[in-house]
């Protein structure tokens, strides 16, 4: 699962909005939790080429559901499943979108404790794959958003078992296109991830997503009673 990522406003961030045509200044934002608002990259309108950024809220709630709540984990959608689920089904086919990140948090289990690491790629910036949905009832309205997720590269795998699905710039005017059909869709969402991840130990400050400054990102040199050693 995808539950916590960061955005920094560095040279990374900054090229993959220029390389995206978009003019748009992210902010540092540290600790970003379901439930946050959050950037989300779509296309503008029917002109696929043209992208658009916005806030919405991370935590889909279906068009159909009565109201907006937290009573399914609806942050994350498996793409391995998406075409057979109820609530991802349709903006799969419909409304897909990208979140732009700097890198992702994972814990993962050492001595009883679930230990933070912190995974972000040496080079760039990173797209995750991601669904959209509006929803209204009455004068009510808003738009949120999941997360896709997939079986982690061998790197990342011994640390946790899924990983964000990301898309790269290259490739993001066929995911958002509606016109792409569904084995092209597939394809992507099966492409074979890059191996290039810097994994950093962070201090335990990230278990609350209250905490929002840089405690979030600062490494520290190995979690207490592990000595660097993986389990």
């Amino acid at each position: 699962m995808c539950g916590r990522y960061n955005i920094t406003d560095d040279l990374f961030i900054q090229e993959l909005m220029l390389e995206l045509g978009l003019n748009v200044k992210l902010k540092t934002a540290y600790n970003i939790a379901p439930t946050d608002d959050i950037p989300v990259i779509t296309a503008n309108g029917s002109d696929t080429k043209k992208l658009s950024i916005r806030k919405m809220r991370w935590w889909l709630t279906p068009s159909w559901a009565p109201e907006i709540n937290q009573r399914y984990n609806m942050f994350n959608a498996k793409s391995e499943t998406v075409l057979t689920s109820k609530a991802f089904k349709e903006p799969f086919l419909n409304r897909r979108a990208v979140v732009p990140a700097s890198g992702f948090i994972e814990w993962r289990k050492e001595n009883g404790v679930r230990a933070p690491y912190y995974f972000r790629l040496k080079n760039r910036a990173m797209l995750f794959a991601a669904l959209w949905e509006p929803w209204q009832q009455g004068r009510e309205y808003s738009e949120s958003c999941a997360i896709m997720t997939t079986d982690a590269t061998p790197q990342i795998h011994a640390y946790h078992h899924r990983m964000p699905t990301m898309i790269y710039p290259d490739q993001i005017t066929r995911w958002l296109d509606p016109e792409t059909d569904v084995p092209h869709l597939i394809e992507l969402l099966n492409q074979p991830h890059l191996n290039d991840m810097e994994i950093s130990p962070l201090s335990s400050a990230i278990n609350n997503s209250r905490i929002k400054d840089d405690r979030a990102i600062k490494p520290i040199e190995h979690h207490p009673g592990t000595n660097g050693e993986l389990f």
